[in-house]
């Protein structure tokens, strides 16, 4: 069974149509989007051979792109913004708190950096 990741546009001809962003055979663990110069921008959470593996996609005038910013087992959420132009990514993996950013709207991103430690206080 496959698991569709999909969003409603508005459509010229009808008032909706649906629009399949990403299909996989293992439900996502999370997702965010956000729209930013017109360029929809996708990040998700997914697991292959139990490893998870944090997705950035893009659509643009119907051309696609895809790109793995990071794997590692334990990835718990994602979250995507754009601020002062750029895009960052966020997401959390064995209690750190994990980013990169682009600053040429999602064509190329920084290398993985760890901005915050979450220490247990049980």
């Amino acid at each position: 069974m496959n698991n569709l990741w999909g969003e409603r546009v508005a459509d010229k001809d009808s008032w909706w149509k649906e629009e399949v962003i990403d299909k996989s055979k293992i439900s996502y663990i999370d997702f965010s989007f956000l729209i930013n110069e017109n360029k929809k921008h996708y990040l998700f959470v997914d697991e292959k051979e139990k490893i998870n593996r944090v997705i950035y996609k893009c659509k643009e005038d119907g051309l696609e792109k895809r790109k793995i910013l990071f794997e590692k087992e334990d990835i718990k959420s994602c979250l995507l913004i754009a601020f002062n132009k750029d895009i960052w990514a966020f997401w959390i993996c064995d209690n750190k708190l994990y980013g990169v950013f682009s600053k040429n709207n999602g064509e190329d991103f920084t290398c993985p950096k760890i901005y915050k430690e979450f220490y247990n206080t049980i």
